[in-house]
């Protein structure tokens, strides 16, 4: 297709691609309100916007930042400020930043020799420059740093952001206590003199704070004797300790968090924050089981002490090693209001979306599991009027997500800290977003439709994924049709002739499916298109007992993706005549057919055995030549036949250089290219050589450095150059004129599309009487067997012959059925028949030898009733599928079928016909048809069941790209 296109757009701008882009969600609102760099509000416009967790998300509004804060929702374009900047998010979903109750950032190593450690603080290990982009990109904005973790008391946290320039919301956060048997790590403690002496002797090891849960709670209500300075020890590290304790004890405002997974655990918890008049922050509970006993006294001292909780949640990253009694935790004694979630030690600590979809399994609503990962834990860190939530005066940090939060498939797609954009998984992955359309029920063609909600993945042209849950890539739009909508594939239509009407006889040597090109800018395809008809078999007016090679064109595509190439139709009509005189006329096509197939086949065999043959010729060749060029250099003298040759060289260049003179189109020709269909100019340069009235022209362009130049040849008169180029699409006739020295008028036409005209210059100028050496012929000189002379009028039924086409050939009568059968059925070529009034009375020979019947689209009338003739050959076991003919009538398919629906046809049969089953017998299943991953990305989306009278179509997408006008 590539070389194609630069000898026919470089020349005939008009078949220029219309390319068909994905459209972008409408916004009404940057046209009135268009963005300015001046403006000190951003509105971040969303489908919907999740403002705080207990609240009903805004639907397609506005959040409004300004320095950094969230200043306000706009809930429609009239109440956005004047001049306000627009950042447009589509279908995606704004989320409150996520907040972290714990993390595993800090605390693991490095941790301090002594068990009790309340001087200890997370603050201390915080690099303020270092990149969590790892994390960023999980949509936390806000997260805890813990002080050493295996320690009884590990010391004060910390609350810190994950990006941005102000990253530290609280350098002392809460006092940290660790009741699990995490604790039991704490190692005697010893450190020798250095050097031992008599007055600084070796002692003995200093025994650290109980590790059991007795012991630990016996140790943590000695504390309160650094409630006065009389308490304190001699040595200085419990000196340090004691202090920070005791600020500790005095403020009434701090909190206490403790670590506590058993029942024992948890009531000793409460225990210490009661004996120390402290609100508990309670941690854990990847055990907690509790009896109804347990439940009712946990409920109690909950609510005496108000508990609040960071809840772990058993998420597993690999196989877990856990013990057999070992069972999932009840937290039914906890109310979900008071959860703050994080996933357990066997997962990511950065897994806080996975957290609140499996809170969800544990009885929490979405927005309460929601308010667990956002603004529940920032009320527990002590920094809930800044972040969790988008309301006015906050801190503007929110996430964009591809979906609601809770969906399994949702993904971060941008995430902001103080109005600063800090991730883009889309720029940062360098992954193709695609397009995911979600609807109630998904019909693949393959079974029954998937019901209940589901997903179509389109990436670059292709479908993905098909389910009920596919993968959300980085940077994907969402479309969400809604649960009453359907999704099928796009419509075929077996047989329309949109954009090549007035061709009744075409040129044999024309592939009418990229003949279409020249009519891309026709607005029937658009309309055909969203209509749902995707893909449209293109056929002329009028075919011939011959056959017409035809291609399936997509309706709504760029000219490079538009045609189904690998594979042709060919149309035969075999209707009205004599029966015999027809029988035999079609073998003998077909006989004739089969000859000229049978010749490509021998040559592809003689030339692949040339190559073989050839290549051990030029390896011996050049072993040859090498062993020369060794013996030369070994010599250092030539012989006497290449002095000779040296010799009668110099004589030839020498007389060459006498006879040159200025030739009038010899050298380079230099031009532009400007038509109403080109997006821009087009450089074209044209290498212009002649011997007597033979010409040859290399075309290329600098616009296209990829592209091999092109070669072709003509006449040329001594004023004018004339060349005739048949090409798939028709012949180019190019026309060139001289008309003054150096400059060239030229005009290029092909068939009845028009004509460009342009004008070229000379700009290097060639000597005259130069030798023509055209590529192809210097291509016959040792390049094996000639291939064949093409027979355009065979090239059909080549394609039969070699498995690149189907047949459809149009029959009526009985006779006329059964000749097409016996004919193509001797030759084992696929076929079809189309109209076949008689096709009922052979269905059982059709539906035995897998003919199916291409049918005209409408209703027939028999006895004064209405009825499908589809219906009846599907009770048949015959497979059909449909055709318009009219040029722009293919945009009242859906219309036609729901009347045949409603006359007898079913509507999955319906279905059938326009999709999965007219690709079969078109041999178009590779590409189109069914909802596949790896077919073209054509789906139709209905308001409604397929084929019902009240469903319209709502939207329609060929190659991945959603049709507009």
């Amino acid at each position: 297709m590539k070389r194609l296109l630069i000898t026919c757009v470089i020349l005939l701008g008009a078949l220029s691609a219309l390319l068909v882009g994905e459209p972008k969600r409408a916004l009404e609102a940057s046209s009135r309100l268009p963005a300015t760099s001046a403006s000190a509000t951003t509105a971040y416009h969303a489908a919907l916007i999740f403002t705080k967790p207990g609240m009903l998300p805004a639907e397609d509004a506005w959040l409004l930042v300004a320095n950094g804060k969230v200043s306000g929702i706009a809930l429609s374009a009239d109440e956005l400020p004047p001049l306000v900047q627009v950042v447009e998010l589509g279908e995606q979903v704004i989320i409150p930043g996520l907040v972290a109750a714990d993390s595993g950032l800090s605390g693991n190593s490095g941790q301090n020799d002594y068990a009790l450690g309340a001087h200890h603080y997370a603050i201390d290990n915080f690099d303020a420059w270092q990149d969590w982009s790892s994390i960023v990109r999980r949509g936390i904005t806000t997260t805890y740093l813990a002080p050493a973790r295996a320690r009884l008391i590990g010391g004060r946290g910390a609350v810190v952001k994950t990006a941005g320039n102000n990253r530290v919301l609280a350098a002392q956060s809460d006092l940290r206590v660790n009741l699990t048997e995490e604790i039991s790590a704490t190692d005697p403690f010893f450190r020798p003199p250095v050097p031992p002496t008599a007055e600084n002797p070796l002692r003995s090891t200093d025994v650290q704070a109980a590790s059991s849960t007795a012991g630990a709670l016996m140790v943590l209500r000695e504390q309160t004797v650094y409630q006065s300075e009389d308490g304190f020890a001699p040595d200085s590290h419990t000196v340090l300790h004691g202090a920070e304790m005791r600020a500790f004890l005095a403020d009434n405002n701090s909190q206490l968090r403790v670590v506590a997974n058993t029942a024992g655990e948890i009531f000793g918890a409460m225990e210490i924050a009661a004996l120390w008049g402290k609100q508990l922050v309670l941690q854990g509970g990847e055990q907690l089981n509790l009896t109804t006993t347990d439940i009712i006294r946990f409920q109690e001292l909950s609510q005496a002490c108000g508990v609040q909780y960071v809840l772990e949640l058993p998420l597993f990253l690999n196989m877990p090693n856990l013990t057999d009694d070992w069972e999932a935790p009840n937290f039914d004694a906890i109310h979900p209001s008071l959860f703050s979630l994080v996933p357990g030690n066997h997962g990511r600590w950065t897994w806080l979306l996975e957290a609140a979809r499996a809170g969800v399994g544990l009885g929490m609503d979405s927005q309460q599991a929601l308010a667990a990962i956002t603004s529940n834990p920032a009320h527990r860190l002590g920094v809930g009027s800044q972040v969790g939530s988008l309301l006015p005066g906050y801190d503007a940090d929110f996430v964009a997500m591809s979906a609601t939060p809770l969906d399994a498939a949702a993904r971060v797609n941008r995430v902001w800290i103080d109005g600063e954009q800090v991730w883009d998984d889309h720029q940062a992955s360098g992954m193709v977003g695609g397009t995911v359309v979600r609807a109630g029920t998904v019909w693949t063609g393959e079974g029954n439709p998937l019901q209940g909600g589901a997903e179509v993945l389109m990436q670059a042209g292709k479908i993905v994924a098909v389910g009920h849950q596919v993968p959300h890539p980085a940077g994907a739009r969402i479309v969400d049709a809604g649960a009453d909508a359907h999704i099928t594939a796009g419509f075929i239509d077996a047989a329309g002739n949109l954009g090549v009407s007035g061709n009744s006889r075409p040129d044999p040597a024309v592939t009418l499916g990229l003949l279409a090109a020249g009519s891309r800018w026709n607005s029937n395809w658009s309309r055909v298109a969203k209509a749902g008809v995707t893909t449209m078999v293109l056929k002329p007016s009028g075919t011939s007992s011959s056959g017409i090679r035809t291609q399936a064109v997509k309706t709504a595509a760029a000219v490079d993706d538009a045609f189904i190439e690998d594979h042709d139709i060919v149309f035969f009509n075999w209707s009205g005549g004599d029966h015999l005189a027809n029988s035999s006329a079609l073998r003998g096509k077909l006989v004739k057919g089969k000859k000229y197939a049978d010749q490509w086949v021998k040559w592809r065999e003689d030339y692949a055995k040339w190559e073989t043959e050839n290549a051990a010729k030029l390896t011996k060749q050049r072993e040859t030549a090498e062993a020369e060029l060794r013996k030369r250099l070994a010599t250092g003298a030539a012989t006497e036949k290449e002095e000779q040759a040296e010799d009668e060289e110099e004589q030839v260049e020498e007389e060459e250089k006498k006879a040159s003179k200025v030739d009038p189109i010899n050298g380079l020709w230099e031009a532009t290219i400007e038509h109403e269909m080109l997006p821009e100019p087009v450089n074209v340069n044209l290498r212009v050589s002649h011997e007597g009235p033979r010409v040859v022209i290399l075309i290329s362009s600098p616009d296209f450095p990829g592209e091999q130049a092109e070669e072709i040849e003509g006449e040329w008169d001594g004023k004018n150059i004339h060349i005739e180029l048949p090409t798939e699409m028709g012949t180019v006739e190019i026309n060139g004129e001289l008309d003054s020295p150096d400059h060239m008028n030229i005009s290029v036409v092909l068939m009845g599309l028009g004509s460009v005209e342009f004008e070229a210059f000379r700009v290097e100028i060639g000597e005259a009487g130069q030798v023509v050496t055209s590529s192809k012929k210097r291509e016959k000189k040792d390049a094996g067997p000639a291939e064949p002379s093409k027979d355009w009028k065979q090239e059909g039924l080549r394609a039969l012959f070699e498995g690149r086409a189907t047949a459809v050939v149009r029959v009526d009568r009985a006779d006329e059925i059964q000749t097409a059968i016996n004919a193509f059925s001797e030759f084992k070529l696929p076929f079809h028949i189309a109209n076949a009034t008689d096709a009922d009375s052979l269905s059982g020979q059709l539906a035995k030898q897998g003919v199916g019947v291409v049918l005209n689209l409408g209703l027939s009338r028999s006895d004064g009733r209405d009825y499908s003739i589809a219906s009846d050959l599907h009770r048949m076991g015959v497979a059909t599928c449909f055709k318009t003919g009219a040029s722009g009538g293919a945009r009242f398919m859906p219309q036609v079928l729901t009347s045949a629906v409603s006359n007898g046809l079913g509507a999955e049969q319906a279905l059938a016909s326009v999709t999965w089953q007219a690709a079969d017998m078109l041999g178009l299943e590779h590409r189109v048809g069914r909802l596949r991953a790896g077919l073209d990305g054509d789906l139709v989306i209905h308001s409604g069941p397929p084929f019902k009278q009240s469903t319209k179509v709502d939207s329609v997408w060929v190659n991945g790209g959603e049709v507009t006008e």
